[in-house]
């Protein structure tokens, strides 16, 4: 097509030129025309199909970017992390023996609980008594107690503790002490016994001690005629007129027991003794024929 349309536009140019050179004439002046019309109309025709010979510019295109793929990286293989063991705040004790739990610092207070070994224990307070530490009670018993930390390891800060001044401590609580009674007896003036012309004085003596009394000693004296006699015996017993009363002599007299003492068969009177004035000095003694522990007891009277 292109080519056909530069044959038809060389062969006009030709026939143009040769035009040109013919003599003009009036005749030839129209033709002329028209072969010029012919010829810028076959050059319109060629302009428009040289335009409509080129391709139209095509329009830019939206281009979509492909991702590329990122390259792979081989991750390590799996390794477990290490455990995350939290921290715990605060002051904590490991009871490494079984340790009394108290209302106070001391072992003077009342049992609060037993604190097990292995047990931990958390800690509020200190005090100012030295190892005891104010803690939150495990037990039943309390809320808190005071626990004793010589056998405990302390973990924490204990600085940040606030210190307690425990409160006094209780009155220590009494037991009774039976107190051994020490060795003692009771001695007075019972009557006076007489038999063919000889006078005894009688007395009464009962163990109030803790000692059992085997033998006994008696000084008497008569202030008013200035005279003494003695008398000392293993036995106990008493006479009723001449009539010694062996059914109820005894060998000893233990705690609490009594009986009569007549100063017969060494100590006895020749005289009658009444409205004197007599001093007797009595002995007890632990053992036989006058041995051992001894207590003397000394007592007037007037028969």
């Amino acid at each position: 097509m292109k080519r056909r349309c530069l044959f038809v536009i060389a062969l006009l140019l030709s026939i143009s030129l040769s035009a040109c050179n013919l003599p003009i004439n009036a005749g030839h002046s129209g033709a002329i025309s028209q072969t010029e019309i012919a010829l810028n109309v076959a050059l319109t025709q060629f302009a428009a199909s040289q335009t409509a010979a080129v391709p139209p510019t095509a329009e830019p295109t939206a281009t979509v970017a492909i991702p590329t793929a990122a390259p792979e990286v081989l991750s390590p293989p799996n390794t477990p992390e290490p455990a995350f063991t939290p921290t715990r705040g605060g002051v904590w004790l490991t009871v490494q023996e079984n340790t009394n739990c108290r209302s106070g610092p001391g072992s003077l207070f009342d049992f609060m609980g037993l604190i097990n070994a292995g047990q931990q224990v958390e800690a509020v307070a200190r005090s100012t008594v030295g190892e005891y530490y104010y803690i939150k009670n495990p037990t039943s018993y309390s809320d808190y107690c005071w626990l004793w930390t010589r056998y405990t390891t302390v973990a924490g800060d204990t600085g940040t503790l606030p210190v307690f001044t425990p409160q006094p401590s209780p009155t220590p609580k009494v037991t009774p002490t039976f107190t051994k009674a020490p060795a003692d007896f009771l001695v007075k003036y019972l009557n006076t016994q007489s038999c063919s012309g000889l006078y005894g004085i009688q007395l009464y003596i009962e163990n109030t001690g803790s000692t059992t009394w085997q033998s006994i000693r008696v000084r008497l004296d008569d202030t008013t005629n200035s005279v003494t006699t003695n008398h000392k015996n293993n036995y106990f017993f008493g006479t009723d007129g001449c009539v010694k009363d062996l059914s109820n002599r005894q060998g000893d007299l233990t705690p609490g027991e009594y009986s009569r003492v007549a100063l017969v068969d060494d100590g006895e009177l020749s005289y009658n003794p009444s409205g004197h004035s007599f001093t007797a000095q009595v002995t007890l003694y632990s053992g036989d024929d006058q041995t051992g522990v001894s207590v003397t007891k000394t007592i007037t009277f007037t028969p």
